[in-house]
């Protein structure tokens, strides 16, 4: 009892990695997660407890594609978890067979047929290459592998999705974003309006604004907003020909970028 005691207690003290699910346009859903790469996937769920957050509570067969996709990656920290700790001890094996296999064909098959001394290297390598394989596939059944696989995969069932009172704003501003026509989109992502947000919303809120930084590299737009100012100075037809050139040639979604400028200027502020 005191042992479940204290993990319940080690959980509660850990920072949380949010989750948050957004619903896009014509019901598409879109999943901001912190796991991006083998390597983050390990360390977080490590380190941090992983909570989800929606806005409108996502289908269950979004939920059940992201957690697959999540259980791949998985697979892969564990081969490459594998191949950090076995590497030396799975390299020395596949050099042992290298040379057997050079000792076989020099000294023991010297009466038989006559071998190209190439030949003899690059059977021996083709060996000690399919043992280092096979070793490898071993491992991926082995104990070790195992418990990391199943516990890795324990942590990943362990998250649970609850209602966000923050994704709510960010949906139904995102609604209204999309609603509007380009150019009162610039103005808004230029001038962005402020979001007052709760004491409880403020951490999620700084992890939303830095997912949505991560996943879609909005950092990169900040010299680009330069042209929108000097294309929104520009009169008549023009000046829409040249937004719409400027948002395809960046491939950017102009709602979700301003939700992403809304909330971020609202996490500068509070902080």
């Amino acid at each position: 009892m005191a042992d479940r005691e204290m993990a319940d207690k080690d959980k509660e003290e850990k920072e949380k990695a949010y989750i948050f699910h957004v619903l896009m346009k014509d019901g598409e859903s879109l999943m901001l997660d912190p796991f991006r790469g083998v390597e983050r996937l390990e360390s977080t769920l490590a380190e941090r407890t992983a909570e989800g957050r929606f806005g409108t509570e996502p289908r269950v067969e979004v939920l059940t594609m992201f957690r697959d996709e999540l259980y791949r990656t998985v697979d892969a920290a564990v081969r490459r978890w594998l191949s950090e700790n076995r590497f030396i001890p799975r390299f020395l094996a596949s050099a042992g067979v290298f040379l057997l296999a050079m000792f076989v064909m020099a000294y023991v098959l010297r009466g038989g047929l006559p071998i190209p001394v190439i030949d003899e290297l690059a059977i021996a390598l083709a060996a000690s290459v399919a043992a280092y394989l096979a070793i490898g596939r071993k491992e991926l059944t082995s104990d070790a592998a195992t418990r990391k696989r199943v516990a890795l995969r324990n942590a990943i069932d362990r998250i649970t999705f609850v209602p966000s009172r923050l994704l709510v704003r960010v949906e139904e501003s995102l609604r209204r974003y999309e609603a509007e026509n380009l150019e009162a989109l610039v103005s808004e992502i230029l001038d962005p309006s402020d979001e007052v947000l709760d004491e409880p919303e403020r951490s999620e809120a700084v992890e939303f604004v830095r997912l949505l930084e991560d996943h879609f590299n909005f950092g990169r737009l900040r010299k680009g907003e330069r042209q929108l100012k000097n294309f929104m100075t520009e009169r008549g037809a023009e000046r829409g020909t040249n937004l719409r050139r400027w948002a395809e040639s960046q491939r950017l979604d102009f709602p979700l970028y301003a939700v992403y400028k809304r909330f971020k200027r609202t996490v500068e502020r509070v902080r």
